[in-house]
């Protein structure tokens, strides 16, 4: 999966516009969000490795809602799968860490 830095401006204007933010507030702490997504990946390969199933959804599910609720909308859509499919979606924690480190270098917030 691929992504560029306007689609993901893009999402983040609209989920400013969703809070009723300006969208310069809400991508002061676009960086904050996209680290602890980062670490939360960590302990996602943790339970993967233990073939911890529920824990690995649940992790899925935190990331998926940090970053949906901050328009970064392409992350997401794989923590979800990671979510609904747990140990079985396993394979796709390195893409997930790949396009969060991606959006982190974008420098949004610079």
């Amino acid at each position: 999966m691929t992504v560029n830095k306007e689609e993901i401006l893009s999402g983040i204007a609209d989920a400013a516009e969703r809070m009723g933010l300006e969208t310069e507030d809400l991508i002061s702490m676009i960086d904050e969000v996209l680290d602890d997504c980062i670490n939360k990946v960590g302990r996602m390969r943790e339970a993967a490795a233990a073939q911890d199933s529920a824990k690995l959804s649940a992790i899925g599910h935190d990331i998926k809602g940090s970053a949906l609720n901050y328009g970064i909308v392409p992350p997401s859509a794989i923590a979800k799968d990671i979510e609904v499919r747990g140990i079985a979606a396993a394979n796709r924690i390195d893409e997930l860490d790949h396009l969060l480190k991606l959006i982190r270098g974008f420098g949004i917030s610079e």
